[in-house]
């Protein structure tokens, strides 16, 4: 498998320092200013699994990092609650509920725990295999084995 390159490890950084902002790491990893471009490429690189290892790579060396300055979980869920009640300030000076914060820290928090997932998608290659499938035919066992072969190749 290639390795990556420069770029692709600051995007794999950034996606992780940014909140998992993928269009927002794509823009300050590779400098290019076209917000639908950036989010294209961003969607392509997430599918790639170097970048993903590498993903995982900078996540723990964070995670690391925030436990060396006594960040944890709780602190996290803290902090990301009091987002969700987040207020801006208008330019009257009146108050009114800061929905960007909010939507974040909902994001952020359904990421974090695994609420929100990525969704894959799988392309068949050789459907040659499939003609032997007929899932009517099949048993419960065979229906869940059938299943977990096709996770496990994920």
């Amino acid at each position: 498998m290639a390795k990556l390159t420069d770029k692709m490890k600051k995007f794999s950084e950034e996606y992780v320092k940014n909140g998992y902002n993928g269009a927002g790491a794509y823009k300050t990893a590779y400098g290019q200013e076209n917000t639908q471009i950036c989010a294209s490429e961003a969607y392509k690189m997430l599918r790639d699994q170097r970048i993903i290892d590498e993903i995982e790579l900078v996540e723990g060396s964070f995670r690391v990092l925030a436990q060396a300055e006594g960040l944890d979980r709780k602190t996290v869920v803290k902090i990301l609650a009091d987002m969700i009640e987040a207020n801006k300030i208008n330019k009257d000076g009146s108050s009114s509920p800061d929905y960007t914060a909010r939507k974040d820290a909902i994001t952020l928090f359904g990421k974090l725990t695994g609420d929100f997932k990525e969704r894959k998608e799988l392309e068949i290659t050789n459907k040659e295999d499939l003609t032997e499938v007929d899932p009517t035919k099949m048993t419960d066992n065979e229906k869940e084995q059938l299943e977990k072969d096709i996770l496990s190749e994920l």
